[in-house]
């Protein structure tokens, strides 16, 4: 079984980039473009049996899920995975108000500020693809 990354942002473009950028990383890629397929997504299978579990989510629908998150993390730590890494995304000039920190049940691996480095958003992602107890978080602005 492949390690599975889910990409969730409003924006389709910004998908698109993140998710060719994962799966660079080796993660089979899942998408989500707002709340409700966040929560449907954080429920498969695939992602809660996944070796490796990568969450690349903007911070507003990290807030909205936050439970479902919490669940996620619960779920593959009883099923003894690893917990899922997450890396948090905001707007431009947003990154002093986002959320600091990673929902329980969750390993935060990062936060970056649009528009980010996709080198940098891959080489998280591959140090997650190979360090499964947690890696030194990364925050980016491009200030």
């Amino acid at each position: 079984m492949h390690p599975v990354a889910l990409v969730a942002d409003s924006n389709w473009a910004m998908r698109e980039l993140m998710r060719r950028t994962i799966e660079g990383a080796g993660f089979v890629v899942l998408e989500s473009a707002n709340a409700r397929q966040l929560e449907i997504a954080l429920r498969m299978p695939l992602l809660v049996a996944a070796p490796r579990a990568l969450l690349v989510v903007s911070a507003t629908l990290a807030d909205k899920a936050r439970d479902v998150l919490v669940s996620l993390g619960k779920q593959r730590a009883s099923l003894g995975f690893p917990l899922p890494h997450i890396i948090l995304t905001c707007e431009f000039g947003a990154l002093a108000e986002a959320p600091r920190d990673a929902p329980s049940g969750c390993i935060s691996a990062g936060m970056l500020e649009k528009p980010f480095d996709f080198a940098l958003l891959q080489g998280i992602a591959s140090r997650c693809h190979t360090s499964p107890t947690g890696i030194q978080p990364v925050g980016v602005s491009v200030r």
